[in-house]
């Protein structure tokens, strides 16, 4: 997301910088301010991790106009409350906010990744939050028509993104699945082994952790992605993905997703398993038209994600903070 938020936002003539760890690939005239080691693990004291990547980067925070901050901790904000009240900054929430209270600022500007996330940051926080959706590089996914009579998931290996319930759709159906997404940010290896013997090699089909290019070309050749994820998902960025792609979503009525994806017109929403299984059928036998997908991914380009970012970073520079 930062990646092409600031793609977009150096398209839309400002100047962008990014602290980032050591190694990090970043577009063409963006400064990179360098800090830490990546960290490749899901395990271990992110919270020591982070506060040294901060005491790196904070020197530079008084440089700039405006401060996106996309931090699990949040770390800015002491800076903002100790050393700089001035400082225009804003936060991002990549996920399910584990704060008992919110930063230590009178408006700290919070931002969920759609109006679902908002809502639930803004009830647990006590303050105001307000959303922007994430955005995708549209035309760098390839869109086909023609699809394959086959399922994809997309997505981490965690119990609660419930790949098993991807696969179980799949075999009940009887249909090929490719199941593909990260190993390492989760916490329990054995459900990753679980979700392993449940595929055949032949019909049903463990790819791990994929490249780029590989996971757009089984997005681009399947007929629908199922998304059976039942975290309270605070956006759903692979359903763009696919959609980008022309391909239709298969999904359980979590969190953001009906924001994201239009039952009956680009997808179907399912509140059961059962419902799942009527929904890839519905899926396969061609309900839902490739170009109505990727016209509702449009919605979710990274120009679009700038577009708005751009709006509240002028809400903040206008003294307008919440």
């Amino acid at each position: 997301m930062v990646y092409d938020l600031a793609v977009a936002l150096k398209a839309r003539g400002h100047e962008v910088s990014v602290a980032c760890c050591k190694g990090s690939k970043l577009p063409e005239g963006v400064e990179a301010i360098e800090t830490v080691e990546p960290k490749m693990t899901p395990y271990g004291d992110w919270w020591s991790w982070e506060k040294e990547h901060y005491e790196l980067y904070k020197h530079r925070l008084k440089d700039f106009d405006v401060v996106h901050d996309h931090t699990w901790m949040a770390w800015p904000y002491i800076y903002k409350a100790k050393e700089n009240p001035e400082l225009k900054l804003i936060h991002t929430h990549h996920g399910h906010v584990a704060w008992s209270s919110p930063p230590p600022v009178p408006k700290p500007c919070l931002v969920g990744l759609s109006k679902w996330h908002a809502n639930v940051m803004s009830s647990r926080l006590g303050v105001t939050v307000r959303h922007a959706y994430n955005g995708v590089d549209v035309d760098s996914f390839p869109f086909k028509a023609e699809k394959a009579r086959k399922l994809v998931y997309i997505g981490r290996m965690a119990k609660y993104k419930q790949p098993h319930v991807a696969i179980d759709v799949a075999k009940k159906l009887k249909v090929p699945i490719d199941v593909a997404g990260g190993e390492r940010f989760v916490e329990d290896p054995g459900y990753v082994l679980r979700v392993m013997g449940m595929c055949d090699g032949l019909m049903y089909k463990y790819h791990g952790e994929v490249s780029d290019r590989k996971k757009k070309e089984l997005l681009a050749e399947a007929a629908c992605l199922i998304f059976p994820s039942w975290m309270g998902e605070p956006f759903g960025l692979v359903a763009v993905e696919a959609m980008a792609c022309g391909t239709p979503v298969a999904a359980l009525r979590d969190g953001a997703i009906p924001e994201v994806v239009v039952d009956g017109e680009t997808g179907f929403l399912a509140d059961d398993f059962d419902g799942l299984v009527e929904a890839v059928k519905r899926i396969l036998d061609g309900e839902i038209k490739p170009d109505k997908c990727r016209e509702r991914a449009l919605l979710f380009s990274r120009e679009r994600m700038a577009e708005r970012y751009e709006q509240l970073y002028y809400d903040v520079l206008r003294g307008e903070e919440w």
